[in-house]
């Protein structure tokens, strides 16, 4: 009987003993426990980077906006500052998580002012090394989050990854160095988008970039039609900040039904009429934008490079019975995120009454008595002119007898191409 009692005693206890552990190992690892801090620290920490659309709440897939991004994390406790540097990688979907292990996390070893200030995790002035500083974001030692920033890799830094090893430089030094504190292209940073505990946090932003379009115009105070066969061509021309070149060419055509007409680029070209689907207008673009309209002596022929060059085509003032002139206006909706530029051709209709003169009519012509593609000299004249070919076979005199008396008569400006037969004579053929 004694023996069974002990045995009985024997299995109460143990019964008991175990569930006394049961309940330690509970209590330890219930949240707000040390166990559950040491477990937290021990994860590291985690921050998701999302994107969003315009309206700021839509996830948006931002496609490849590079791989030179880095996160810098930084907690603080009563007397101490740590902080981790980890790089992105690709930003190329809606979000991404990035885990930070607690080794990531280094004592920052110098004051505001990049002044060295220890040497050790006891603050004694000895030889430190970096493996000592490693491993330092832990919430049970009363360390918080502060702040989470994305950076990027200013342009020009070679190293795959800055030199934060050796813990050679403050964590102030080590941003203005090597990093751009700026948002992917084309998207900025959402106020009091950062979502924080001491596990994990998060960083939005949202797309800002305006999409930029530039539109031919055609603007005729009286609507007529133009067709193909009048040989008119619109001509853009942009210069890039690289000092390259993209083109649009395509015929002036309008139906005569409407005031305006735009004319929708669908592609940049090369100087060869190659697309260039890969670029895109930006408003940077605008104050280096030309645009102009050329007649071309072929249009069935006219190529782009012909218009780069300027061949077997003129560039003009006038189209048909209309004054042309140029304009630019940009058109920027804040609301929908377009940022739309207006090459705009302006054809205003020419009155006979007050538009047309012997200049207007006749441009650098004007100041030639005759002007012509080939001249036969057969017989007295007394004009200047301007022709590709003049045939002087019979030896004729050009006479300037109105322009003056005697030795101060003067032929006034030739131009000659090409002289055929004798030569160019210059003389009075009748007394003054």
């Amino acid at each position: 009987m004694k023996n069974t009692l002990i045995k009985k005693g024997t299995l109460r206890a143990r019964i008991w003993a175990m569930l006394t552990v049961i309940v330690m190992i509970v209590s330890l690892i219930a949240p707000g426990s040390k166990l559950g801090k040491v477990n937290a620290a021990t994860q590291g920490y985690s921050v998701t980077i999302k994107f969003f659309q315009h309206d700021k709440i839509t996830p948006k897939n931002p496609g490849n906006v590079g791989d030179n991004f880095f996160l810098v994390v930084t907690a603080e406790s009563d007397n101490q500052m740590c902080y981790a540097v980890k790089k992105v990688g690709t930003l190329n979907s809606e979000s991404k998580t990035i885990n930070i292990d607690k080794g990531d996390f280094r004592i920052d070893v110098f004051d505001g002012e990049g002044n060295f200030v220890r040497n050790d995790r006891n603050n004694q002035s000895t030889v430190w090394w970096a493996p000592d500083y490693q491993g330092y974001y832990d919430v049970s030692k009363g360390y918080n989050i502060r702040t989470i920033r994305l950076y990027r890799l200013k342009d020009g830094v070679t190293e795959t990854y800055p030199p934060i090893a050796n813990m050679s430089i403050s964590k102030d030094d080590l941003i203005n160095n090597y990093f751009d504190n700026h948002a992917p292209e084309g998207y900025e940073f959402l106020s009091a988008s950062l979502v924080k505990t001491n596990d994990s946090g998060e960083v939005w932003l949202y797309d800002n970039a305006f999409t930029t379009t530039y539109v031919p115009k055609v603007i005729q105070d009286t609507p007529s039609a133009i067709t193909e066969d009048d040989a008119y061509f619109i001509f853009v021309d942009v210069l890039h900040s690289d000092n390259t070149h993209t083109y649009y060419l395509t015929p002036l055509v309008t139906d005569g039904s409407s005031a305006n007409t735009e004319f929708t680029i669908d592609s940049w070209c090369d100087s060869n009429g190659n697309p260039k689907p890969n670029v895109k207008y930006t408003a940077s673009n605008a104050p280096n934008t030309t645009i102009k309209v050329l007649k071309a002596e072929n249009p069935s022929e006219f190529s782009y490079n012909n218009a780069v060059n300027g061949a077997k085509c003129s560039e003009v003032t006038n189209v048909n019975d209309y004054k042309l002139s140029i304009s630019q206006t940009e058109d920027k909706d804040e609301a929908a995120y377009t940022d739309t530029f207006y090459g705009n051709i302006n054809l205003t209709k020419i009155s006979a009454t007050s538009d047309y003169n012997f200049l207007t009519v006749l441009g650098p012509a004007v100041d030639y008595g005759v002007v012509a593609s080939k001249i036969t000299h057969d017989g007295h004249s007394e004009t200047n002119l301007a022709t590709k070919v003049y045939d002087n076979t019979k030896g004729e005199n050009f006479d300037p007898d109105l322009s003056g008396n005697g030795s101060d008569q003067v032929p006034g400006v030739c131009l000659f191409g090409e002289v055929v037969g004798e030569k160019v004579r210059f003389g009075s053929t009748t007394p003054p």
